[in-house]
C-alpha cells in the first residue's frame, strides 16, 4: 500500500469512527449499574449527551437526550460517573437520576431526571439548576436569600429586611412536582429582631402561615440558627 492510500484509509477510518460516535452522542464515557437498568453515558468530558437504558439482558430499552454544559469538564482521575448519579427522587420506588453541572463547593447544581416508565425519563425543569439543593427523601430542598431594602430620607439609617426562605418541593401520588411547605427566617434592621416562619399550602394550594416565632438576635444560635448577613 502506498503512502498515499495508506494516509486515505487513516482519514476513512476517523471520519467511520466520528459518525459512528456522533450518532450515538458522543463517544461511552461510562456504564452505571442501577436496580431497573445499566446505565451507558456517551458524550465528552464537558457533558452527558445521552443516556441509554439497558435492560438485564443487554437489550436496549431506551435513551434519554441531555443538553448542557458543566461549569468545569471531568477531567481527574476520579470522574465520579461524569456527574451521573441514580437515585429515587420522587419516593415512588422507580429508579429517577440526577447530572450535577457545577461543583463548585457550596454552590452545587442539578438536573433532575423523573422515571416515567417504559424506558422514559423527564427533566423536571422547575428544580433543575437550583442552587445547593437537598434530596434524596423524595422531596428537594434548596435556600434563598434576599434583602429587601424600604426607601428612607436623605441621612436617615438604612431600613431594610434580610429574608433567607427554605423551600420544600415534593411529588403528589400522581407524580406532579408541588410546593410542601416554606422555612423563612427575616431579619427586621428597625427593630434589631428575627422572625422565624413556616408556611404551609392552604385548600388552594397556596402558602400561608402557620406558626410565627420571633427571636432576639442574642438567642438566635440557641434556637439552632445563624445570623443573616
Amino acid at each position: 500500500m502506498t503512502a498515499k492510500k495508506y494516509f486515505r484509509a487513516i482519514i476513512v477510518l476517523f471520519l467511520l469512527t466520528l459518525f459512528l460516535s456522533s450518532c450515538s452522542g458522543g463517544q461511552e464515557l461510562c456504564r452505571v449499574e442501577g436496580n431497573d437498568y445499566t446505565y451507558v453515558l456517551y458524550g465528552s468530558p464537558n457533558s452527558i449527551t445521552s443516556v441509554a437504558l439497558l435492560d438485564s439482558e443487554g437489550a436496549e430499552e431506551g435513551r434519554v437526550s441531555l443538553s448542557y454544559r458543566v461549569n468545569e469538564p471531568w477531567l481527574s482521575e476520579d470522574k465520579e460517573n461524569y456527574g451521573f448519579a441514580v437515585c429515587d427522587l420522587d419516593g415512588d420506588g422507580d429508579e429517577d437520576f440526577t447530572v450535577k453541572t457545577n461543583r463548585t463547593e457550596g454552590a452545587e447544581k442539578y438536573r433532575f431526571y423523573i422515571n416515567k416508565g417504559n424506558g422514559e425519563f423527564k427533566l423536571e425543569e422547575k428544580l433543575s439548576g437550583v442552587v445547593a439543593p437537598i434530596f434524596g427523601d423524595g422531596t428537594v430542598r434548596y435556600k434563598t436569600r434576599d434583602r429587601i431594602d424600604t426607601p428612607t430620607a436623605p441621612n436617615e439609617p438604612p431600613i431594610y429586611e434580610l429574608r433567607e426562605d427554605e423551600y420544600i418541593y415534593g411529588w403528589s401520588e400522581h407524580g406532579r412536582l408541588r410546593v410542601r411547605g416554606l422555612n423563612r427566617l427575616s431579619y427586621f434592621s428597625e427593630t434589631d429582631i428575627y422572625r422565624y416562619s413556616i408556611y404551609l399550602p392552604n385548600e388552594e394550594g397556596e402558602l400561608e402561615s402557620v406558626e410565627d416565632r420571633w427571636i432576639n438576635p442574642d438567642k438566635l444560635e440557641d434556637e439552632g440558627f445563624l445570623p443573616l448577613e
